[in-house]
């Protein structure tokens, strides 16, 4: 279970050990730096917005949130995969508005940042945030991480 601090920070990052040793949801959540010599993948969240150029190909306004994801390390990703969604607030929880949307990117270069995006949806009035992790390959083995959301906005489109 995470603390209440990593689900509510300020900066969604969720961090993507690439080791052989078995972690921890919580030290996989909160590590970012490469170990054991291997790579490590952290994303950042971006905000739910109304976007410009998936409105333009849909001739409307629409909802969409992005993910950034950079890897580190010594040795090489192979394969990253960020999979995202976007949730609406519904009472007191979270309801997912979109189904995930999963980006991958073959042929890692380290250092390199790297992005993915929810499937949009017309805009609406609402708080809505995205929900998404970042998974990657590493000796043959996909190591997945944690799910983790970013900042709430309301009524992204105004």
């Amino acid at each position: 279970m995470r603390s209440p601090l990593l689900r509510r920070s300020l900066t969604a990052v969720v961090a993507l050990l690439m080791t052989v040793v078995s972690l921890s949801p919580a030290a996989a959540a909160a590590e970012s730096a490469p170990a054991a010599g291997k790579g490590a993948c952290a994303a950042k969240a971006m905000d739910p917005h109304e976007s410009k150029g998936e409105g333009k190909k849909r001739n409307r306004k629409v909802i969409l949130a992005k993910v950034s994801a950079m890897c580190r390390g010594t040795k090489g990703v192979s394969k990253l995969v960020i999979d995202a969604k976007l949730q609406k607030k519904s009472g007191r929880g979270w309801k997912n508005v979109t189904k995930n949307r999963s980006t991958p990117h073959p042929g890692i270069r380290m250092g390199k940042k790297y992005v993915g995006q929810t499937f949009d949806i017309k805009c609406q009035k609402g708080t809505f945030r995205v929900y998404f992790r970042v998974s990657g390959k590493v000796d043959g083995t996909m190591r997945y991480g944690n799910w983790g959301a970013g900042n709430p906005r309301k009524n992204p489109c105004g």
